[in-house]
């Protein structure tokens, strides 16, 4: 993939008419952005399959384009039929008018194949095919996807699908689509797109913003993706430059490795992406699987991965089109926090006091920072409010609001002027209704003289948007949890910093591991670790040498091409310190795999925490890399963060500071300062040496025994294995 937003546009003609193709240098093949830019500005598309009864999914597309105005040719074909209301029908694909750009393909699954091999005689770019049995688990369904995937490679033709709900386009009022989430008599046109895996989700999400009169753009059910990929989609989208929001559902994606330079793209354009994904479960990967033929991978690693590409994740369907909805308006002036220092964050002013312990505690959870006002703030406050009121985050404004509006703007100015506040949160309370609609003027001129934005939390109830205020620079909530959630969101779209490294197409060749323990120690001394001095013996001659040269104590353990996991099977013996230990144990680990079987004894490394580094393909993103805690306890404190390789010093670090065990490393309750930058470097060379080397392949090192700082990091086991 490229890094650049380049992209170079050439005039082709072909068959008498002018087509456009688009060559691109990055990341979406020329091919496939030829594709969709004809998908997304068709001068004239197909409705293959079409029919006349309109109670069927067949005969509601034709509807769909003449109930919003489509002002491009539309042909219908069918051989039973001449015409369908005033939609020219044609019996078969090659009787199709020159120039037809998009099919939207209804057709049994097993004639889907011969139809795109059609599509491709006859010219068409791009099929949108809705029929679904693919790549379901039984022979039939692989035969109908493996001929299909022929047919595409052989047509060169681009298919959108199956097992799809169709495209969206309003600017041009194209809906190639059956859904009845189109069946309205007005759209909202605007900067919002929605991409997704499930048709009716996404469909339904479509309705929502529209019933919502948040203005859209696109919409694309991808479905099973067996060509174009919800990445594919998301880049074309950013560079198109008409959305400013991109929301997608997500079962899995086949090229998740190319999510971070995507999301980068969409950092530098200015686009928010959002994201919910489904299979974050164990249950729901299986109603995934079922759903879609396809498992999604671990939910910890898309969880990570969004959050360091910048994208903000939800978990319900109702907070999906809650975030859409709410970068949509910063699309329209809403502002995001910027970050200003360790005592900065949100500034509260409420006027109902318990509110304030709600606000308090929801920030607490969510992880929203509460500014520390500053002392001239204080005093200014301290001037303003009554005896009995509270001058600190947040502010109790009491009653007196009511009374005084004059005294409630200096209040509002007060705290908006200090520069550690980064946002406001302004709380009213039962007369919240009809205040916020008394002082939208002082809203507006609060968020625009200080640059902030500003969040307004009613206490339940119907809300009224910023819009019906007239004023978009403001988001105005239900309740207390609504407000701090949305600043929430807008912290999380505001704290997206631009990669410096891209992950590449990953390699599908099987990597050879290392199984003797000597070939694992030089693939860590490859990657700059050390491990400690160790021998290999098979019998107690060589033990008394080992002893002889190694410092006490010692541990004795099986070598790994005997045993991968060796404390459950007592393969391990720590802290020896005698000859007589040091015999016993080799002895009862030789009863175990075998007499005369060479052991290994290592000088036990005293101190330090043991720490988790483990690097693998994952079958949606990528190679990633894990970090976390180490030990034989790694599963039971589940305490582990990953992150897309190749990496970064910045980016190894800022992983291991989101898990609970970081402050063991930087000298928990007294104890020295850890070799945290051991650990950065000794992560990141472990992570090219996977990327460079062993892809397809499963390295971990655990544990890595971080020692105090300066003494570097030392790994103790190092597991190898073929992938999966």
């Amino acid at each position: 993939m490229g890094t650049g937003n380049d992209w170079s546009l050439r005039f082709v003609g072909a068959a008498g008419t002018e087509n456009k193709q688009w060559e691109g240098r990055g990341g979406v093949p020329g091919i496939k952005l030829t594709a969709l830019h004809h998908l997304f500005d068709a001068r004239a598309v197909a409705v293959v399959g079409a029919s006349q009864d309109v109670s069927t999914i067949p005969g509601k597309p034709l509807i769909r384009l003449r109930q919003h105005g489509y002002a491009g040719r539309v042909t219908a074909v069918n051989p039973r039929y001449e015409a369908l209301g005033d939609v020219d029908c044609v019996p078969s694909v090659h009787d199709l008018p020159d120039g037809t750009e998009v099919a939207l393909i209804m057709l049994r699954a097993d004639r889907i194949a011969q139809a795109i091999v059609d599509c491709g005689q006859k010219g068409i770019a791009t099929a949108v095919v809705v029929s679904s049995g693919f790549e379901v688990d039984d022979v039939p369904g692989r035969k109908l996807n493996t001929d299909l995937r022929r047919a595409i490679e052989e047509s060169g033709v681009r298919v959108v699908g199956p097992n799809c709900e169709g495209v969206w386009n309003i600017p041009n009022r194209m809906l190639l689509t059956f859904g009845s989430a189109a069946d309205r008599e007005t759209l909202h046109e605007g900067p919002v797109s929605v991409i997704s895996q499930s048709g009716s989700l996404g469909a339904a999400v479509m309705r929502e913003l529209q019933d919502r009169e948040v203005g859209c753009r696109f919409f694309v059910s991808s479905g099973n993706e067996i060509d174009v990929t919800m990445m594919d989609l998301c880049e074309f989208m950013i560079d198109e430059g008409g959305s400013a929001v991109i929301a997608m559902f997500i079962e899995g994606l086949r090229d998740g490795w190319r999510l971070r330079q995507i999301a980068a793209k969409a950092r530098v354009a200015d686009v928010d992406l959002i994201v919910l994904r489904s299979g974050q479960s164990k249950e729901g990967r299986l109603a995934t699987q079922s759903h879609t033929g396809r498992v999604a991978s671990a939910s910890a690693v898309y969880r990570d991965v969004l959050r360091d590409a910048g994208i903000l994740e939800v978990v319900t369907l109702g907070e999906f089109v809650d975030a859409t909805q709410l970068a949509a308006q910063r699309s329209r002036g809403l502002r995001r926090p910027v970050r200003r220092g360790p005592e900065s964050g949100v500034g509260i002013v409420a006027v109902s006091g318990g509110s304030r312990a709600l606000l308090v505690d929801s920030a607490s959870r969510r992880g929203v920072p509460l500014a520390v006002f500053g002392h001239n703030t204080e005093k200014g406050l301290m001037g303003l409010l009554p005896d009995f009121a509270y001058a600190r985050n947040p502010v109790d404004v009491t009653g007196a609001v009511v009374s005084s509006p004059q005294f409630f703007e200096d209040v509002l100015k007060v705290v908006a002027g200090d520069d550690r506040v980064e946002a406001l949160i302004v709380q009213y309370a039962n007369g919240g209704h009809h205040q916020i609609v008394q002082h939208a003027g002082l809203l507006r001129s609060i968020t625009e003289t200080f640059a902030k934005p500003v969040v307004v939390g009613l206490l339940a109830g119907h809300a009224v948007t910023g819009s019906e205020l007239g004023v978009e620079s403001i988001v105005v909530t239900r309740d207390p949890e609504e407000s701090v959630r949305t600043m929430e969101w807008l912290y999380r779209l505001g704290d997206a910093r631009v990669p410096t490294t891209f992950s590449d197409r990953p390699s599908l060749a099987r990597a050879v591991v290392p199984v003797t323990w000597s070939e694992r120690v030089h693939l860590i001394d490859a990657a700059g670790i050390e491990s400690p001095p160790w021998r290999l013996v098979g019998s107690v001659a060589e033990l008394d040498a080992a002893l002889s040269q190694l410092r006490a104590p010692w541990v004795i353990k099986a070598s790994p091409e005997y045993a991968e996991h060796k404390t459950e099977m007592n393969l391990v013996h720590l802290r020896l310190s005698t000859r007589h230990e040091a015999v016993d144990a080799m002895h009862m680990i030789q009863r175990t795999i075998g007499d005369g079987v060479h052991v290994l004894i290592q000088e036990m490394v005293i101190g330090g925490q043991e720490m988790l580094v483990a690097a693998r393909s994952d079958p949606d993103m990528g190679p990633v890399l894990a970090l976390g805690f180490g030990g034989v306890l790694t599963e039971w404190v589940n305490d582990i963060t990953f992150l897309c390789l190749p990496t970064t010093a910045a980016d190894v670090e800022a992983a291991l500071r989101r898990l609970r065990s970081w402050p063991l490393l930087e000298g928990f309750r007294g104890a020295a300062p850890l070799d945290i930058e051991a650990l950065v470097t000794a992560s990141v060379g472990f992570g090219a040496l996977f990327v460079q080397n062993y892809q397809g392949a499963e390295l971990e090192i655990n544990p890595l025994v971080v020692l105090e700082r300066g003494r570097g990091v030392r790994a103790l086991d190092v597991l190898a294995m073929p992938g999966t």
